[in-house]
């Protein structure tokens, strides 16, 4: 309980021994290079990426669609399946990789850190 997560600290955590009823909003560049670097999203990028290649296989497209499904919850637009697909057609790396990159970007969308 004292000890608060890294990865929120440039999030505005609030303490863990006081009660916070209302939490200041802010929004800064430290957030979204903590988002881009953060070795716990790391992670969770690699685990995405490992559970669609389980689930979709290597189809630059199938994996776009299942992605899109499974992070937020509807199909991609014709636009986003055509960068998606481009995205993992010219990775520098390995595809495990590349799917890797791609899912952290996923994570870093508007859409999937706000809930409107």
């Amino acid at each position: 309980r004292n000890n608060r997560p890294p990865l929120l600290t440039n999030f505005d955590a609030p303490g863990t021994m006081v009660s916070c009823g209302r939490r200041n909003q802010s929004s800064h560049a430290g957030q979204a290079l903590t988002l881009l670097n953060s070795p716990e999203l790391d992670r969770q990028a690699r685990a995405f990426a490992s559970r669609l290649e389980t689930e979709a296989g290597r189809a630059p497209v199938a994996v776009v669609q299942r992605a899109y499904r499974l992070a937020l919850g509807r199909p991609p637009n014709p636009d986003e399946l055509s960068l998606g697909r481009a995205f993992l057609e010219t990775g520098d790396g390995s595809f495990a990789e590349t799917l890797s990159d791609y899912c952290l970007v996923l994570f870093n969308l508007d859409e999937f850190l706000y809930v409107e």
